[in-house]
């Protein structure tokens, strides 16, 4: 009698990744049909379907925690959960983009993860050939260190916000900053969005060279990783297996591209896109650099703040409507039906995933919808949020609380200056907690003659394009009839979404 296969339980939080094992996983296992997308379900998803083996993703599987010190805190609670409960009956597998000497994964082995990834580049028949064999701690020793849980224990040394440089397992905290010091900075920050002739921020961004082909199964995971670590990776190998190509097209259905949409040109990164004021275009401007993007082969999602106008479904379903099917991923999260979140065609054009706002109860929602709906999105590496003029609904508040940056929209009204105001206080707590250079402001409508010395600095200077009520009309957005008079300003954004790996 032929051995029962094990079975599988994907919790990568990410289809792409989800599919790419699941083929190659089920020549030898059984893959079970339920994947996890969020902590929220793990450990339900895992009594449910009585797993033998679990596939983790340090970055994709979605958390409510945003500091990487209390996420790992979560991850070993929650693998000594699976361990009270189930013993050593359940196989967990690590896979992750971390530096051996990694306190972190000294902890995860401690608690009995002896399967553990932990490079960019992922052999996925190593993974295969290891989970054939029986779980070894000789494939992990190397990954101990000395004093690992005195990091994540209470005593002495112990801090809420500790950083690692390097393999040292010294604790360090942040400067202490001084009243004057800090009422000094304030002032600053203020003369930067109200005063005009800001030099412009500088960005530095470390980089990180370009993956090199190899013949080599591999994929390139890319999470986003810390700063300082960037010089010390090496160039490493990208899988040529056809199979891998259009990723993106997982997400289903939708308008059809020549381009290979892929997840190797940009890190992993959420960014709010506001408007200082009504009408200053943010959900104009995503929706026509997302065309852009698609144009060099990089797909995104766009999700729409709580907005009673549902401008976002008019914009892109007079380009295509979504499959007849679709509902608004607002009100399914609203019902708390989370299976049907994940089960439903998404709404794709061009490689571009649209969340949009129809029809919602606003009074009904709360923000525990909004922590769902916001982490179901960042499926996609790259999430654009339209959090459009009111920055005060909850999806609004939840993202500006976890975003990686935040972009401004205005247009060249100096009228309008009184009424940004308003957001300043939004912009303050954003830029203290990601950094003065990951805010910046867009113009829209920009045109030659206005005196920018009215205005904070401007990041790019979108045109006003003449032919955008015909292109409105011809149910396209104005990047598809005229892409010269967009194509330079976007240019320089891409440029930033991409800085990190050229």
């Amino acid at each position: 009698m032929a051995e029962k296969k094990k079975k599988v339980l994907l919790a990568l939080g990410n289809e792409k990744f989800n599919l790419i094992l699941r083929k190659s996983l089920e020549e030898h296992f059984t893959v079970l049909k339920d994947e996890v997308y969020s902590f929220k379900y793990l450990e339900e998803l895992i009594e449910e379907s009585k797993p033998d083996i679990i596939i983790l993703h340090d970055y994709y599987l979605a958390s409510e925690q945003t500091e990487p010190y209390e996420r790992e805190k979560e991850w070993l609670h929650t693998v000594e959960n699976v361990r009270r409960v189930y013993d050593d009956k359940k196989r967990l597998v690590f896979i992750c983009e971390r530096k051996q000497g990694d306190p972190f994964l000294s902890e995860m082995i401690n608690r009995n993860v002896l399967d553990i990834f932990h490079t960019r580049s992922l052999d996925v028949e190593r993974i295969i050939e290891q989970l054939l064999d029986q779980p070894r701690y000789s494939k992990v020793a190397y990954l101990k260190v000395e004093g690992s849980n005195k990091r994540y224990g209470e005593g002495e040394g112990y801090t809420s916000t500790p950083i690692f440089e390097g393999d040292s397992n010294e604790v360090h905290t942040e400067k202490e900053v001084e009243p004057e010091e800090e009422e000094e900075n304030k002032e600053k920050k203020e003369l930067r969005f109200s005063l005009p002739n800001i030099p412009k921020p500088k960005i530095t961004t470390p980089k990180i060279p370009l993956p090199k082909k190899s013949k080599k199964k591999e994929i390139d995971l890319k999470p986003e990783i810390k700063a300082q670590e960037y010089e010390d990776f090496e160039e490493s190998d990208v899988a040529e297996d056809s199979k891998q190509k259009n990723l993106f097209n997982l997400f289903g259905g939708g308008k059809k591209s020549t381009k290979d949409y892929n997840i190797q040109t940009i890190r992993p990164r959420l960014i709010a896109v506001g408007s200082l004021h009504p009408g200053a275009g943010s959900t104009f401007f995503l929706h026509n650099f997302t065309r852009y993007l698609s144009d060099k082969g990089i797909s995104s999602c766009v999700l729409e703040g709580l907005n009673d106008v549902d401008a976002l479904f008019a914009l892109a379903g007079s380009e295509e409507p979504p499959n007849f099917e679709w509902e608004s991923l607002h009100n399914i999260v609203l019902e708390e039906n989370h299976r049907q979140l994940y089960s439903l065609p998404k709404w794709n054009i061009e490689g571009t995933i649209f969340m949009p706002t129809l029809n919602v109860d606003l009074e009904r929602f709360e923000q525990t919808y909004a922590k769902d709906l916001v982490y179901f999105a960042r499926q996609s590496p790259l999430v654009f949020v339209d959090i459009s003029h009111n920055w005060t609904d909850f999806i609004s508040k939840e993202v500006l609380g976890m975003c990686d940056e935040l972009w401004c929209i205005t247009e060249p009204n100096p009228m309008y200056l009184e009424v940004q105001r308003k957001h300043h206080q939004f912009i303050f707590q954003v830029s203290d907690r990601v950094g003065e250079d990951n805010v910046i402001v867009l113009g829209n409508k920009w045109g030659n003659g206005v005196d920018i010395s009215r205005f904070p600095e401007l990041y790019v200077r979108i045109p006003y394009i003449q032919e955008n009520p015909k292109a409105l009309s011809n149910n396209m957005p104005v990047y598809r009839m005229k892409p010269k008079g967009l194509s330079g300003e976007f240019l320089k954004l891409y440029k930033r979404l991409s800085e990190s790996i050229v």
